[in-house]
């Protein structure tokens, strides 16, 4: 594209719109290495011992802080993703603007399910792992894991949805 089809009275959102995606690139890029590193488990991926439901809670409860800004901030990149393709609309609709707003329509799509299915359940996991490793007994701990059968189901499916839509906008 020419820098003629750039409206640059939105150098303002651009510039917004940049940093949003340098930050969500570099969370991602941590957030893989760090997640390897500190046994922070990706739930749509997980394999054993984390693909049954206790031994993803004793993972999760093992590092009850890192879970927690885990997913808090893919919840956090998900709300920045919005900021982001509203600037990458307006940079590119001088393009082909019908492609470009149903492709960031598109993105917008697996932002929203991202947030409200995926990091919804992986904060919920997180939430019933903590509950779950400071349950005293075991009829306790029974209805902990039993509570998570919910999220635990849903997660692989949401992450593949996820992952699909995203890219498929992208």
């Amino acid at each position: 594209a020419s820098t003629e089809s750039v409206d640059h009275s939105w150098d303002g959102l651009y510039k917004i719109g940049g940093i949003s995606f340098i930050i969500i690139g570099l969370w991602y890029m941590f957030a893989n290495f760090w997640g390897y590193i500190a046994g922070v488990p990706a739930p749509g991926f997980s394999t054993p011992p984390v693909a049954t439901s206790t031994g993803y809670f004793n993972v999760l409860a093992s590092y009850p802080f890192a879970s927690n800004v885990f997913y808090s901030m893919y919840s956090l990149i998900d709300i920045l993703v919005i900021p982001a393709l509203i600037a990458l609309y307006f940079a590119l609709k001088g393009i082909n603007k019908s492609s470009i707003l149903v492709a960031m329509g598109i993105v917008a799509l697996w932002a929203f399910l991202d947030l409200g299915v995926t990091e919804f359940n992986s904060l919920t996991l997180v939430s019933l792992a903590q509950s779950y490793n400071a349950a005293t007994d075991a009829t306790q701990r029974a209805a902990y894991l039993a509570a998570a059968n919910g999220p635990l189901a849903a997660i692989p499916i949401a992450t593949f949805y996820s992952y699909f839509v995203g890219s498929l906008g992208f």
